[in-house]
Parts: C-alpha cells; structure tokens; sequence
C-alpha cells in the first residue's frame, strides 16, 4: 500500500504514475526511458529549427547584402552614364527634331526632367512661367512665398546653409552686373553725345557751305547784270556815232 500511494505521488514527467503504467503493460522504467527519448527528440527538433532558422536570416541577410550590392552597382552605373552624357553630349534616343518632342519639351506641364541638362532646362521653364507676373503688384510676396514653401519642405539643414550660402554669393555678383549694366549704359550716352557733336559741326559746315554759294552765286549774278548794262551802254554809243 505504501508502494501505491508512493507511485501515485510521482506523476510528473520522470515518474509514471499506477494508471499508466497499468494500462501501457509497461513498467515504470520503460516509460521513463519512452518520455527521456521523447524529450531528446523533441530538443532535437527544437535544436533543428532553430538552426533552421539562423541558417535562414542568414540567408536572408545575404540576399539583403546582394541586393545592396547591386543597387549601389545600379547608382554607379546610372552616374557613370549620367557623367558621360554631360561630358561627351550624349544624348537619348529621342528626334529633337519630331514635333511632339518638341511640343512636350517646351511645355512645362507636359515635360519630364531626368537627367541634369533636363532639370536645368525645367528650372527655366518655371522661371519663364514665374516671371510672366512680375510686373504685377503682388509679385515680390508671391515670389516670398515661392521661396518660403520651398524652404519648408527642405529637409536637411546642410542644405538651406547651402541655399543661404548661394544667396550670399549671389548678391556681389548682382551688383557687379548692376555696376556693368551702369557702365555701359554711360559709354552709349558718352557715344550718343559724340554723335550729336559731329552732326552739329556737319550741319553748321553745310549750312556755311550754303551761304557762301549763295554770296557766290549773288556776285556772279551783279557781275552779269553789270556786263549786260555795260554791253548796252556801248550799243548805244555806237548809235549816236552813227547819226
């Protein structure tokens, strides 16, 4: 009985209890070995998929290093190619000259940039656009907010310290072409003036010109009329010699 109630007591996973081992035919010995072979499997199987799945974020982890890999190759391509359309002028496949080329690379609704001659050639495009109002009233706070919009959406402060360093560069060389402006505007007035001098001296050479063939014309006039008189003064001295 003590036997009984001492197997009854043990009926965790090492020791089986009465009922079982009545029912298996099996002694309680066996069915420890069964259970211990069991566990052993199971930690095997365990053991297995979890090789399994280092083995698979492994792999994993390759792939996404290829992937990588290649995508950088991509970019570099994609670069190189880009370099040597700007260097050497290469250009894509499209006929410049086919009309509707044309008509979509003019249009700025219709026009997409791809590489940095198309960018530079889109930035103009806007610019025309923006600049069709900038005689109108409200323009400088419409272009503010052109600028302000744009700033906002930049995302990286190195580059709004760019952008604010190309403003500050920009603003000598504006005034260098304002001064250049200036200047030129002075020698075609200087050139203007000249001009007018010269013309004034011509006309008043002409005119003394004029006046001096009118004085000739006048003496050679009194001088005929004298001639003529003279003529007739001696016609009729010769009459009166006659008589």
């Amino acid at each position: 009985m003590d036997n009984d109630l001492y197997e009854e007591k043990f009926s965790d996973d090492e020791t089986p209890n009465i009922i079982e081992t009545q029912k298996s035919g099996k002694t309680s010995k066996q069915i420890q070995r069964e259970r211990k072979a069991t566990r052993e499997e199971i930690k095997e199987k365990i053991k297995q998929k979890q090789e399994e799945e280092i083995e698979r974020s492994k792999e994993i982890e390759r792939l996404s290093s290829v992937s990588n890999k290649l995508y950088r190759q991509k970019i570099v391509e994609q670069a190189d190619l880009q370099t040597s359309i700007e260097t050497f002028g290469i250009e894509d496949d499209e006929d410049e000259d086919d009309p509707q080329f044309q008509k979509n690379y003019n249009n700025i609704d219709l026009f997409k940039p791809v590489t940095v001659k198309d960018y530079k050639h889109f930035a103009q495009l806007l610019a025309d656009k923006i600049f069709l109002y900038q005689n109108e009233k409200n323009f400088k706070t419409f272009f503010k907010s052109i600028l302000h919009i744009i700033s906002q959406k930049i995302e990286q402060i190195t580059d709004l310290k760019e952008l604010a360093s190309f403003y500050n560069d920009l603003i000598p060389q504006k005034i260098e072409d304002l001064k250049k402006v200036v200047k030129q505007q002075e020698i075609e007035i200087v050139k203007k003036e000249k001009k007018t001098q010269v013309r004034n001296v011509y006309d008043a050479f002409a005119d003394d010109s004029d006046s001096d063939n009118d004085n000739d014309n006048d003496n050679e006039s009194n001088d005929n009329d004298d001639n003529d008189e003279k003529k007739h003064s001696d016609e009729n001295d010769d009459d009166y010699d006659f008589m």
